[in-house]
């Protein structure tokens, strides 16, 4: 009972001749799910705002063959594992964020788990992808060369839906070990290094969350169990949905592509989810 849960969210909105790349997607994806039904469209292409001409914006994907009709004339692009070929260019965007970045990354994401080669147990997902060790390793490389860097990543508590449910606690487990071997990586770089430093100075993670006095019709919870606490407290989160990079202040990544195993990776590699759409913005010019 009660009000919706509150989510937080991020949006872009993208302008110029970047929108004919989104374009492009949507007409890609729409010959695959009704190719008896393609109309030609009408585009004008936009002239060049100078006021923003500073800013250099490229739209990314991940999805495969299957989801899109690429064009033939750049099919020799794709990725291919196991037979299939298909894009990945928006994980190539983060890994490329994660290494160019010299101060901070600030990153906003439904899920985060991954790079599981560098955690391997029997029993683990197949979530290979690069992005966790990719940050521990850029901050590793920062401690070595005794420079200030911080990752700081915004995740829900936990995932949509009951957090007693197994597929949510098997999520929560799997995050768990990604974490730990971030943690463990700083931490034996800040080891090497000699310096009294704790890992939590380099990598944070962080969850949204709200104050609010419960209604008093609510059925109170059984006595002495954490959620009756927090029922008599009124704290709940708010649930983060985004999914967002910012690097340096100076380069960004908004798009709807989870840091999880069907966005980048899951039995036939980058690219398996079914068309995931990202946009960034870099300023020609770093003002930082």
């Amino acid at each position: 009972a009660g009000s919706r849960q509150p989510w937080h969210d991020v949006h872009s909105r993208v302008t110029g001749e970047a929108a004919i790349d989104v374009l492009t997607n949507f007409t890609e994806r729409w010959k695959i799910e009704a190719p008896k039904d393609v109309s030609s469209l009408a585009v004008r292409v936009p002239e060049e705002d100078q006021e923003d001409c500073n800013w250099r914006i490229q739209i990314y994907r991940s999805i495969p063959v299957d989801a899109a009709m690429f064009d033939d004339n750049k099919r020799h692009l794709l990725q291919a594992k196991h037979g299939r070929r298909y894009e990945a260019s928006i994980h190539r965007a983060y890994v490329s964020g994660v290494r160019n970045a010299e101060k901070f990354l600030y990153i906003e994401n439904q899920y985060f788990l991954g790079s599981a080669h560098t955690w391997y147990e029997k029993g683990s997902p197949r979530c290979n992808h690069l992005i966790p060790v990719e940050i521990a390793q850029q901050i590793c490389e920062m401690i070595e060369k005794g420079r200030r860097f911080t990752a700081y990543i915004l995740i829900p508590l936990f995932p949509e839906g009951d957090p007693c449910a197994p597929h949510i606690q098997e999520i929560l487990f799997w995050q768990t070990k990604t974490m730990t071997m971030m943690y463990k990586k700083i931490a034996r770089a800040i080891k090497r290094a000699d310096i009294d430093a704790h890992p939590c100075d380099y990598l944070n993670f962080f969850c949204l969350g709200k104050r609010e006095k419960p209604p008093g019709a609510m059925q109170m919870l059984a006595a002495d169990t954490p959620a009756n606490k927090m029922t008599r407290q009124g704290r709940g989160m708010i649930y983060v949905h985004s999914k967002a990079m910012i690097v340096d202040d100076i380069y960004s990544i908004v798009g709807s592509a989870n840091i999880k195993p069907e966005e980048y990776g899951r039995k036939t590699g980058l690219g398996d989810r079914d068309g995931l759409l990202g946009d960034n913005a870099g300023n020609g010019e770093p003002r930082h």
